[in-house]
């Protein structure tokens, strides 16, 4: 029978505690992704900068008027918004747009854009009424609206 030195640890209990403590911090992360919800404002610069997604029921993206595959969607936001000092994506989406599908493109805007805002067709309308443009109030303190994640997406925790 061999004996462990005193103050040593064995490696099997020390990838134990790591994984608890894995276990742990992977719990405390929230289960969802932040997005904000459009409004509109009357104060308006220059509206020929702010980039309107909309998720399209066959997999693509309209990117203001370019149809874009959400495959290129990354990087095709990436040139839009690499000389904006105010980084902002508002997205809507067609209504037979599986919620899946929705969520993947909130994660790929989200990766390029600083702020994702999510679109009601209420808002959609009365942004293109003069002299209203689209707009995001950012809070003092961060108000999201948590979309939970599909099972499919969310991290995995090592067992």
């Amino acid at each position: 029978m061999q004996m462990a030195l005193p103050g040593t640890i064995s490696f099997a209990g020390l990838f134990l505690t790591l994984a608890l403590i894995s276990a742990v911090s992977l719990s405390s992360m929230p289960e969802g992704i932040f997005v904000y919800i459009a409004g509109t404002q009357e104060d308006c610069v220059d509206n020929r900068r702010t980039i309107v997604a909309t998720a399209l029921r066959n997999g693509d993206v309209v990117l203001n008027q370019d149809t874009v595959k959400r495959a290129n969607l990354e990087n095709r936001l990436a040139e839009m918004l690499r000389t904006r000092a105010e980084r902002f994506l508002f997205l809507k989406a067609e209504p037979d747009v599986p919620f899946q599908e929705v969520i993947e493109v909130i994660d790929a805007a989200t990766k390029q854009a600083a702020h994702v805002a999510i679109l009601t067709p209420f808002v959609d309308a009365e942004a293109r009424i003069e002299p209203h443009c689209l707009a995001v109030s950012l809070p003092d303190k961060p108000l999201h609206l948590t979309i939970p994640l599909p099972a499919e997406l969310q991290p995995k925790v090592l067992e």
